[in-house]
């Protein structure tokens, strides 16, 4: 609002300028589509990222940490670990949600 005033005294025809308005609204919506690529790399909006559905299964199995292989090892597991950081359970991830531990 500030900045449309204050452009709007500037300006030598203070009528409503069309070509400002468009420009304005495409900032906006470049400016929305920049959040919703933000949020949905950081996993908010979309498929939750591997690591997240890892910790999301060792906590509700009540374990206190999680963990993943790296990447580039192939091995695409989720590791739940106790409260003395030892490995109590190995997932493969595509059995993740199918998997009760004991």
């Amino acid at each position: 609002m500030v900045g449309f005033i204050t452009g709007k005294k500037l300006e030598i025809n203070p009528a409503l300028n069309r070509k400002h308005i468009l420009v304005s609204i495409a900032l906006t919506i470049v400016a929305c589509l920049l959040i919703v690529l933000h949020q949905r790399g950081a996993g908010n909006i979309g498929p939750k990222a591997d690591t997240l559905l890892c910790g999301d299964f060792c906590a509700e199995n009540g374990y206190s940490t999680s963990g993943m292989p790296p990447i580039n090892s192939g091995d695409r597991s989720c590791i739940c670990y106790d409260g003395d950081s030892n490995e109590i359970i190995k997932v493969p991830m595509k059995n993740l949600l199918s998997v009760v531990p004991k």
